[in-house]
């Protein structure tokens, strides 16, 4: 098998405890041939490079100020030199054979996007799981992320880089912002094998710390997005789907976020469809839309 350049981005804040295990997870993968960028966002305890890095193909890169997960990532998807990317997390760490298993599938699938594999998540108490939905194989970008939950982690990931899109601004819910901009082919190859480990134990340290009323308006901003960059290229089960996400999420602006936002989302929404902008505009409309659409037959899955 040929060995083309890996690029791996590590977004870095606030994690030296873990850091060190990521780093060794790399190191340690039987596909030898990457650059590892870890990008550190401006937290309490700045990377001493010199002090965890020992290896030459290993750089570090400061922001000057902070700029979240995604802004930082795409700071590292913009100088990568690999012809495939993957964005490792900071507490999280692969299995030593999860390069080389993913680079060959990209290898002999040159009509795919990336290829993703199983995860395992640990749990706060010790206990472990699969993540959801992964063992059900899904394929299709677009319609998975519309329709489930998603099935795939961030870092349990290898992109096709001429596939890759942009990450966007949002504070919360990026990593499916980048993975819809970069559905150029709709697929993303599964591996039914357990490659990626996501760690759940330690505390929380987001970048810029996002409560749930700016969840709520970024995930809308993701589906709003979705509608008016790909709602011709869906099918009509999804668009009802679609649909649903987006007046649903009207309804939890309602719920959590300011009257201000419920207009700007209002008119959002307004301008990328008429119908549901109208609706949105009723908290009457909004709700009978609501629950016609949960008694369909085309279900969310959260």
């Amino acid at each position: 098998m040929k060995q083309p350049l890996v690029t791996i981005i590590i977004p870095y804040y606030n994690k030296k405890d873990t850091i060190v295990r990521s780093i060794d997870s790399v190191i340690a993968q039987t596909y030898q041939n990457w650059e590892l960028i870890i990008i550190d966002d401006c937290g309490d305890d700045k990377i001493e490079a010199s002090k965890i890095i020992q290896d030459n193909r290993i750089s570090v890169i400061y922001n000057e100020t902070n700029l979240g997960a995604a802004k930082t990532r795409q700071r590292g998807l913009e100088i990568a030199k690999g012809e495939f990317i993957a964005f490792l997390d900071a507490d999280d760490w692969w299995d030593l054979n999860f390069l080389e298993f993913c680079i060959e599938k990209l290898i002999d699938n040159c009509e795919i996007d990336g290829v993703y594999v199983q995860t395992k998540v640990i749990n706060k108490d010790g206990s472990t799981n699969i993540r959801r939905y992964c063992e059900l194989g899904l394929i299709k970008i677009r319609e998975t992320l519309i329709n489930y939950g998603k099935p795939w982690q961030t870092g349990g990931i290898v992109w096709n880089l001429n596939c890759c899109g942009d990450w966007g601004d949002l504070k919360t819910n990026e990593d499916s912002w980048f993975e819809i901009k970069s559905s150029k082919n709709n697929k993303l190859l599964p591996v039914f094998e357990t490659f990626y480990f996501h760690d759940e134990t330690g505390e929380n340290h987001l970048s810029i710390y996002n409560g749930i009323s700016q969840s709520t308006l970024d995930q809308q901003d993701l589906f709003i997005m979705i509608f008016s960059d790909f709602w011709r290229k869906i099918g009509f089960k999804y668009k009802v789907i679609l649909a649903h996400r987006l007046l649903r999420g009207q309804l939890k602006i309602r719920e959590y976020c300011s009257q201000s936002d419920i207009q700007i989302y209002n008119q959002k929404l307004a301008n990328v469809s008429l119908i549901l902008g109208m609706i949105s505009k009723s908290n009457f409309l909004l709700k009978l839309a609501h629950k016609i659409l949960q008694n369909s037959p085309f279900k969310i899955y959260y």
